[in-house]
């Protein structure tokens, strides 16, 4: 009996910590080729960003992108979240960043700028050994404000190196990114 005990305490004590350490991994750098498009306009420029986990479950989050057309639109952001492994191939995660958004119009004829915080999260999904499925809305305050959604398929060319497929609806406009993801 008291072994019995013993294997489900140990049990009880390790699931949690194994379900996370195989569970998503918060540790890349992804980027590619963003587009957006806007009215008459079509946002064309690179995209960058990336995740730091520091414990199992916290993680530092951080991204650039600088699109052009007739208005450069540059976007920058920078923040930390909580991830919560569901079982060994799914997990969900929520957090908050700090999001800058410039607009210039007609090569600094006129410029406009907004800094504030925001509200982000989602769910990955690993759907097979090379393809990883996953989700993210976010929710920008200020008075650039706005609401983004995006689905986002990852496909495994080895362990660390994944191309990366993206589609977002922000604020009804529609974007698409092109790119890779290196997991490390």
């Amino acid at each position: 009996m008291i072994s019995g005990m013993k294997k489900l305490v140990l049990t009880a004590v390790l699931l949690p910590s194994l379900a996370s350490a195989d569970a998503q991994n918060y540790k890349y750098v992804e980027g590619g080729l963003d587009m957006l498009f806007v009215d008459e306009q079509t946002f064309i420029g690179p995209q960058i960003r990336g995740a730091f986990s520091f414990t199992d479950n916290l993680f530092a989050l951080a991204g650039l992108r600088v699109l052009s057309d007739d208005v450069d639109y540059t976007n920058y952001w920078f923040g930390a979240a909580y991830n919560q492994a569901i079982d060994m191939k799914t997990s969900v995660w929520a957090g908050g960043s700090i999001e800058f958004q410039e607009y210039s119009y007609g090569r600094g004829f006129y410029d406009f700028d907004d800094t504030a915080p925001a509200i982000r999260g989602g769910v990955r999904h690993q759907l097979n050994q090379q393809l990883e499925l996953a989700s993210s809305a976010r929710f920008v305050t200020g008075d650039a404000d706005y609401f983004a959604i995006s689905g986002t398929a990852r496909f495994a060319i080895t362990p660390q190196l994944h191309l990366l497929g993206e589609l977002e609806i922000m604020d009804g406009e529609i974007g698409l990114l092109g790119g890779a993801s290196f997991f490390f």
